[in-house]
Parts: structure tokens; C-alpha cells; sequence
């Protein structure tokens, strides 16, 4: 079992700040697992784990969206009442675990459904009498757990395309025709020129792309290293699965 642990004050992007102040700075930790949540038929319900790794007691509140994804991978969130969770406030003490329950109320449909469950820490309760001196700044994790709710027939299918090709630049789309979600762990892009000598390697972000949708990654090629590329080698890893595309190096980029 692998536990993930998230630092206040350590992730960009997934961070709320309560600013009190800006004399000095508490953190704390909390763990969940899973950090995947798959929900079916066969199985309408899961159990998440939270843990509370600090010093100190913590809040937590728990929300749920409908979850999409643009091509460039910016998430678009929605209310939803798919899913049901329990329960939606608790504390924990130090050092303690409490396990939340989601579940589905929705049937499963042809494509894959996919939610974001939301854990969102708290301010701390000031204890009575204990005046609020405005000289600590808090900062509050906000985790967003993937929900996938299974389709009736799971098919998964992918390809991968050049698109965008102008002088210096192109964009490398990886598209899922399926009807479940591909989990891009690496996407590597590689220049070769002759006898396969490599020119360039790019190493993109990892990404989701959920059913139906894209990725485009967007490759910027260097003037001098254009001209001695011949072909692009596009690798990719899911969770279950490693795919190669070819390509001869597309007219346009290096002003063929």
C-alpha cells in the first residue's frame, strides 16, 4: 500500500491560503489513499482513507464535481449529485485515520463518467479565550481524488497525430476514441536525423485524457536543430500500456 503524502505550503496549484498575518508560518500534512477511486456496477461503493499526519487536530469538508477536461488539459468542474460521499465534515486528531465512503447513485452509462471528490482542509478552531493576534499566516491544502464511474462495455483505444504544423513548431495530439479514460504517465517526443542520430527529446507533462477527448502538447523545434531533423518518434505510457508513432519529419516545420 502507498500512501502520498501533500505538504502545506509545497503545491502550487492545489493550495488555498488563508492569510492572517505574515509574521510567521504553520504547516502541516495529511495522507489519502487511494488516489483513485473506481466505481461500477459491481462495485457502487468505495472507501477513501484520510489520515491526519500533523501535530495538531485538523478540519476537514468534502465536496464532489463532474469533471472535464479541455485539450490542453485544463480541468472544467461542475456541480453533480452522482455521487453520494460520507461524510462531507470530520476532524481528526493527531496521528489519526478516518475512512469516507463514495459511492454512485447514478447508473453506469456507455462512456465513462468522471468526478473530482474534493478534500479541503479547514481553519482551526480558536480555543476559547485565546485572542487571535493576526501574526500567523495558514496555509490550506485543497485535493482533488479522480472518481471513475466504469461504462457498461469498457473499450479503450488511442492514437496519436501531428497537428498544427508551421515553421519551428507542431503539436502532438494524443486522442482517445474510447470510451474509458487513458492515465498518460510520460509522453516523450523525439527528433532524429540521419542514421537515427537524435537531434532533440522533449519530455512532456504527464495528463489524463478522459473519454472521447485529446491532448495536444505543443513541441517548439530550435532553428538550429530544425534543419537536421528527419523523423519524430512520439512514446507513450498509460497505466497499462506502452505505444510508439513514427513520423517523417511533416513539410512546414523546418520550411521543407
Amino acid at each position: 500500500m502507498i500512501l502520498l503524502r501533500w505538504r502545506l505550503g509545497v503545491l502550487p496549484g492545489l493550495l488555498l491560503v488563508l492569510a492572517l498575518g505574515a509574521l510567521a508560518a504553520e504547516a502541516g500534512s495529511f495522507t489519502v489513499y487511494p488516489t483513485q477511486v473506481h466505481l461500477s456496477s459491481r462495485a457502487p461503493s468505495s472507501l477513501v482513507t484520510l489520515g491526519n499526519q500533523g501535530d495538531e487536530a485538523a478540519r476537514f469538508q468534502l465536496s464532489v464535481v463532474s469533471w472535464e477536461q479541455s485539450a490542453r488539459g485544463e480541468p472544467h468542474f461542475t456541480p453533480t449529485r452522482d455521487l453520494v460521499f460520507f461524510p462531507p465534515l470530520l476532524s481528526l486528531a493527531p496521528k489519526a485515520e478516518r475512512k469516507i465512503r463514495v459511492g454512485k447513485i447514478t447508473p453506469c452509462g456507455a462512456s465513462e463518467k468522471t468526478y473530482r471528490l474534493f478534500i479541503e482542509e479547514l481553519p482551526p478552531l480558536r480555543s476559547p479565550g485565546r485572542p487571535d493576534t493576526g501574526t500567523h499566516v495558514r496555509t490550506l491544502t485543497r485535493f482533488g481524488i479522480p472518481v471513475f464511474l466504469e461504462p457498461t462495455k469498457p473499450a479503450a483505444k488511442r492514437n496519436v497525430e501531428l497537428t498544427d504544423i508551421r515553421p519551428g513548431h507542431f503539436s502532438v495530439a494524443v486522442r482517445n476514441p474510447g470510451n474509458v479514460h487513458l492515465h498518460l504517465h510520460r509522453v516523450r517526443i523525439k527528433g532524429l536525423g540521419a542514421a537515427g542520430v537524435s537531434v532533440f527529446e522533449r519530455e512532456l507533462a504527464s495528463s489524463y485524457v478522459l473519454a472521447g477527448g485529446t491532448r495536444l502538447y505543443e513541441v517548439d523545434v530550435p532553428p538550429a536543430e530544425c534543419p537536421r531533423v528527419e523523423r519524430l518518434e512520439v512514446d507513450v505510457t498509460t497505466d497499462g500500456d506502452t505505444f510508439a508513432e513514427r513520423f517523417e519529419a511533416p513539410a512546414g516545420v523546418c520550411g521543407r
